[in-house]
């Protein structure tokens, strides 16, 4: 099953995965009766949650022994162009309305909740086959890049495609890797 609280993205996600049960919800407030889970997964998420009242909740849905899996997929700025990029965004929108997710260290949130064990965690190169138009369509989509005023949405997406038809690694290419990393975090539910 997913949770979902947004109608929109929840249309969405019952539309590219029809055979997945789909409600709308919170992690916050989770639709299902305790204990009927094995694992629960929260991707590129967490960030927006109240932590200590979504453990809570997941530690009511889920089984003694189920894992979490909290995952983010971050934009490799060890890359310059990607960097370039995280820049010009963050200057042009005035930048996140929530921390950072890196900045915050979720281990340490899980961990002091005290009802999961950590079972380990990992950081992997995953990049994103990608275009121009694709890398546009990602700003355009980023949450705080579409609450934007339309004209300095306009301006930014422009800056972006510049960027990106003059910067020497991806300058003519029609297709290239967008460079990510996705860190992973599994924690077991204790008894």
């Amino acid at each position: 099953m997913a949770v979902e609280p947004l109608e929109e993205m929840l249309g969405q996600l019952r539309r590219s995965l029809p055979a997945v049960p789909a409600v709308a919800g919170t992690a916050e407030m989770i639709p299902a009766r305790k204990a009927c889970f094995s694992g629960v997964v929260v991707a590129q998420a967490f960030h927006w949650f109240d932590a200590p009242a979504a453990l809570r909740e997941i530690a009511r849905v889920m089984r003694p022994g189920g894992t979490l899996g909290i995952l983010f997929n971050i934009r490799d700025e060890s890359v310059r162009w990607v960097a370039e990029l995280t820049d010009l965004i963050e200057s042009r929108s005035g930048g996140r309305p929530y921390g950072d997710h890196r900045e915050r260290p979720w281990g340490e949130v899980v961990a002091e909740d005290g009802r999961f064990d950590g079972a380990g965690s990992w950081q992997f190169d995953n990049p994103v086959p990608s275009s121009p138009a694709a890398v546009l369509e990602r700003v355009r989509s980023t949450s705080f890049v579409a609450l934007m005023e339309p004209e300095s949405r306009a301006a930014l997406l422009a800056e972006v495609a510049d960027l990106i038809a003059t910067h020497p690694e991806t300058a003519g290419r029609v297709h290239f890797d967008y460079p990510h990393r996705t860190d992973l975090q599994l924690w077991t539910l204790g008894d």
